[in-house]
């Protein structure tokens, strides 16, 4: 059984926004997704193959909110995402179609960035 969680990867709107949402759940369901990546039984190792997805800012009725929101909608506006753009809706859900096919079924305990390439140029020294 595959399994794939979308968090807020939230890694362009700011200090603030971001830790806030990181609080209520970015960095709270990463363990969930981790800790049963380290099977400790054979039968452990055939149950549920956990991914998550960690979508940047895409084209939504939300993001469409929090861009006209008097707190939110300057850091927003002030986003330079490297590729240039706001990500689409559909591509969040290829990604997700795909780590729930079989034709992923050796990504286990992942969380998948897709996000214009904001985490990779905030944080560099992660990769």
């Amino acid at each position: 059984m595959s399994v794939c969680a979308i968090t807020g990867a939230a890694s362009g709107i700011g200090a603030a926004i971001r830790l806030r949402l990181e609080a209520d759940g970015a960095r709270v369901i990463h363990p969930y997704v981790r800790a049963p990546a380290r099977p400790q039984s054979p039968a452990r190792r055939r149950s549920a193959r956990p991914s998550a997805i960690a979508p940047g800012p895409v084209k939504t009725p939300l993001l469409a909110a929090d861009s006209a929101d008097p707190v939110t909608g300057p850091a927003i506006a002030k986003l330079e995402i490297p590729l240039g753009r706001l990500g689409e809706p559909d591509e969040i859900a290829e990604l997700a179609a795909f780590l729930l096919h079989p034709r992923a079924g050796w990504i286990h305990g992942s969380i998948v960035y897709i996000d214009g390439g904001n985490d990779a140029e905030i944080r560099p020294d992660r990769f």
